[in-house]
């Protein structure tokens, strides 16, 4: 990576993510309930010894909620030397490694491969190069499981374009159309709205559902059809064969 990213990433604690969470805080414990709502039901269909590889896995708030939720083969890769150090301070399994020399070098290795608000961090160019490592990295039946700004949503721009190393935006179309060019066969997208953890959860979560069908009824009246997601960030599971 020769451009100016690596300067970015190289102090990407100290320059823009000025403080990473305790792993007892509340607002980790806030986003792992979401998880359980949004990530562990597309994990569920992969046993709990699936060999797993998140990319770009930042301070290792993903990696230590699988282990919580008891997958025991897990493991984690990040460009940035301050947030590999966090993570392996805190007993995560993580290397520093250049993704592009790490997913070639383990061809056929992982049942799951996460990428949490990474892949927006690449060009085109390099991203179709990235996704058909993945589909290599993966064995057959595998899944890849992300994250990432959706371009199409109701407020896409604060998480866009609240990043300097960001480099390209999906909405779903896009998003399938990248991973099926790669080699996927299967790939599924979901909003990232509220999860109904709790009253207060179930009453956002309701609330979303309402504001919808209006964004739907404007939007049909302006093209004649609405949108299945409209959150500011979506999930997809891509399946190799």
């Amino acid at each position: 990576m020769s451009d100016s990213r690596k300067q970015f990433y190289d102090n990407y604690v100290t320059g823009f993510k000025s403080q990473i969470a305790d792993f007892s805080s509340e607002a980790i414990m806030k986003y792992w309930r979401w998880c359980d709502f949004k990530y562990l039901p597309i994990l569920n269909n992969y046993g709990k010894s699936s060999s797993i590889l998140e990319l770009g896995c930042g301070p290792g708030y993903m990696l230590e909620y699988l282990r919580k939720k008891g997958y025991s083969n897990a493991k984690g890769i990040d460009v940035s030397p301050e947030q590999v150090k966090f993570a392996g301070s805190m007993g995560i399994n993580v290397e520093e490694a250049n993704v592009f020399e790490y997913l070639t070098g383990n061809k056929n290795s992982y049942n799951i491969i996460i990428a949490l608000d990474f892949i927006e961090h690449f060009t085109v160019d390099e991203l179709i190069i990235l996704s058909k490592d993945i589909l290599g990295a993966l064995k057959p039946g595998g899944m890849l499981l992300l994250h990432t700004p959706n371009a199409q949503g109701f407020f896409p721009g604060r998480i866009m374009y609240g990043d300097l190393t960001h480099r390209t935006f999906f909405n779903p179309n896009s998003l399938k159309q990248l991973f099926f060019m790669a080699g996927f066969r299967k790939i599924d997208v979901y909003e990232t709205s509220p999860a109904p953890s709790g009253l207060k959860g179930s009453l956002h979560l309701a609330a979303w559902k309402s504001l919808r069908v209006l964004l739907n009824i404007l939007k049909t009246m302006e093209t004649g059809g609405g949108l299945d997601i409209w959150t500011q960030n979506m999930i997809a599971a891509a399946y190799k064969e």
